[in-house]
């Protein structure tokens, strides 16, 4: 029989397969007798779990800089919206640097009674350092810990640039990015850490038995102070108040972009509170960690439902701003005490977080303070009334919890004042008043957020040919501003080169000297009067009926246009006096405003 050498070279392979399978497993049954498998205790669990859910909550906290940005670019207006991502993309930098560097070693390391120790560069510990050299014995060590270290460092990072980002906000389209940065980096590496060694780090409010479960107090109480320093440095915007003391309205430029900033912050503060819960290994620490987050959204929903009730009242409107603002202070007044089983006090302190801001916020134009997106009302007295409110449903003491307030306050409130004070008197903290008129976005970044584009002449020749580096500096010092960045300030002249965005094609004229060609009249016009040539008598008209005929000139007298403008006029020549009729009056005797003499024949 005849066979296909394809089909014998199968059955050999299978063959060796099955002769190698044999020759295997005896001794691979008998290696896993031998050898037990490792098993996971509970403390391994807990430990992954936990540290799991510090990186997980974190990535959603971080998503709350969207919310930041968004909720502020929305409000201002268009000419500072580039300045604003800049800025807060630049909070998260400036945050993670300075508490990886300083902060966190400050807020955590062999905390006193003030603060901790004073160590650059915070990293994992030496028993996990070790294991990424493959080295497994201090094991135990680690899981003792409860949590990878830097997953509690990414964690409380992103809190130290949520109370950064809170400053920004109050103090849009008139503070220089420098001096933000400043003061950002000075925040985040000793003010911030200062206030959570003694609230969370094991300082002397934490002995005291002061509660802040999320950082009502640690995060919102801080940023909102800092944020009121400012604003008492800085001055209001110009033009926002009146010289009669009336509040001039500043509707958001964008509310669809304002609404969706509200709505991320509300989806990363489910992160904010449900990871402050720390630990994930128990069935209680679940049952905990959802309840949290279902306050969360509680508070939230009835901090803006009060708002709206009293939004006409106080306003005598319901405005889009303070509705939404309300949802926010219902968030950060729950921060403090999310961690309670009665969810209706979860209502009752939202609903009287968001009264609050809105009544604040009334305040605050009465007192002439320019906050922007309502900073103060939203995070500073809310944050204060959820530190007041963990007292009343979490069992705190209230008299811990008012000097705990008391106290993050004076010393966050002075030490920024300070630094405010200094930026301001070195580098300067607020825009010249040409940058705040055109924005920050043209004054500080050269860029405009909504750029309205117009080809000139130029760019038809750049797409010819490409320019090289000296073209390129020639055109720049020969105009303004390039291409397409709009018109800065109307009172500069127009640059060369640049047409304004409303003409989509420059208007040309006749080059100089040169006479405009002739159109033919319409159908049923009157043709063009035309001047006569050079020496060539103009043809006398018949004036239309009615019309008096012109003076004309008699025999003799000099032409029109004779005496230059230069030359003298040649003296009038009155004419001979003629002595009056009989009976008539002599000229000069009446006044023209005297009445005619009677008739003496009369």
């Amino acid at each position: 029989m005849h066979l296909d050498r394809h089909r014998i070279a199968r059955i050999a392979f299978a063959a060796l397969l099955v002769l190698g399978f044999w020759a295997v497993l005896p001794g691979a049954a008998q290696a896993a007798q031998s050898e037990v498998a490792p098993t996971a205790s509970y403390q391994d669990i807990e430990f992954i779990l936990s540290s799991f859910s510090f990186l997980v909550w974190g990535v959603l906290v971080m998503w709350m800089g969207a919310g930041f940005t968004m909720l502020e670019a929305g409000t201002v207006r268009t000419k500072n919206s580039s300045m604003i991502c800049l800025k807060n993309v630049g909070i998260y930098s400036i945050a993670g640097l300075s508490y990886f560097v300083v902060g966190y070693n400050l807020m955590y390391l062999d905390v006193g009674d003030i603060v901790g120790r004073f160590q650059l560069l915070h990293g994992p510990t030496g028993a996990e350092a070790a294991l990424f050299d493959g080295a497994t014995g201090r094991i135990d060590e680690i899981v003792a810990n409860g949590h990878a270290s830097m997953s509690a460092w990414f964690f409380q990072m992103l809190f130290v640039a949520t109370a950064a980002s809170i400053v920004s906000g109050a103090i849009l389209e008139r503070v220089k990015l420098w001096s933000f940065w400043a003061f950002t980096l000075v925040l985040t590496a000793f003010i911030y850490p200062i206030v959570g060694a003694w609230v969370w780090g094991g300082g002397w409010l934490y002995d005291m038995g002061f509660q802040d479960f999320a950082g009502g107090t640690v995060v919102h109480t801080t940023g909102g102070c800092a944020a009121l320093a400012a604003l008492l440095v800085v001055g209001p915007r110009r033009g926002k108040f009146r010289p009669d003391g009336s509040v001039k309205a500043t509707p958001p430029s964008n509310v669809l972009v304002m609404t969706l900033g509200v709505l991320i912050l509300w989806l990363g503060w489910f992160g904010f509170n449900g990871g402050s819960q720390l630990v994930l290994g128990t069935p209680g620490d679940a049952v905990v960690m959802s309840s949290v987050m279902a306050n969360t959204h509680l508070a939230a929903a009835s901090g803006l439902v009060a708002a709206v009730l009293v939004a006409r009242p106080l306003f005598g409107r319901l405005g889009l701003a303070s509705s939404l603002n309300g949802a926010l202070a219902g968030l950060v007044s729950i921060t403090a005490a999310p961690n309670i089983a009665e969810s209706e006090w979860a209502i009752v302190i939202g609903a009287v977080g968001g009264v609050l801001c809105s009544v604040a916020t009334y305040l605050l134009e009465r007192l002439k303070l320019d906050d922007v997106v309502g900073a103060i009302p939203v995070h500073l007295v809310a944050g204060v009334w959820g530190t007041l409110a963990a007292s009343i449903a979490g069992g705190a003491d209230l008299g811990v919890q008012l000097a705990g307030a008391g106290a993050v306050m004076a010393f966050t409130f002075v030490a920024s004042l300070i630094v405010w004070k200094v930026i301001d008197l070195t580098i300067g903290m607020r825009v010249s008043r040409d940058v705040e008129y055109v924005g920050q976005d043209v004054g500080e970044l050269g860029i405009e957020s909504h750029p309205e584009f117009v080809l000139v002449p130029e760019d038809f020749e750049d797409y010819e040919r490409p320019l090289n580096s000296r073209e390129r500096r020639r055109r720049r010092s020969e105009r303004a501003v390039s291409p397409g960045e709009g018109w800065m300030d109307p009172r500069q002249p127009v640059p060369p080169g640049l047409f304004p965005p409303t003409d989509p094609v420059p208007r040309q004229g006749p080059p100089p000297g040169a006479v405009p060609p002739m159109q033919a009249p319409p159908p049923g016009a009157a043709p063009p009067r035309q001047a006569p040539p050079p020496g060539a008598v103009p043809p006398r008209q018949a004036p239309p009926p009615g019309v008096v005929p012109p003076r004309q000139a008699p025999p003799g007298a000099v032409p029109p246009g004779q005496y230059p403008p230069t030359d003298p006029v040649p003296p009038r020549q009155a004419p001979p006096r003629q002595a009056p009729p009989p009976g008539a009056v002599p000229p000069g005797q009446y006044p023209p405003t005297d009445p005619a003499p009677p008739d003496p024949r009369s």
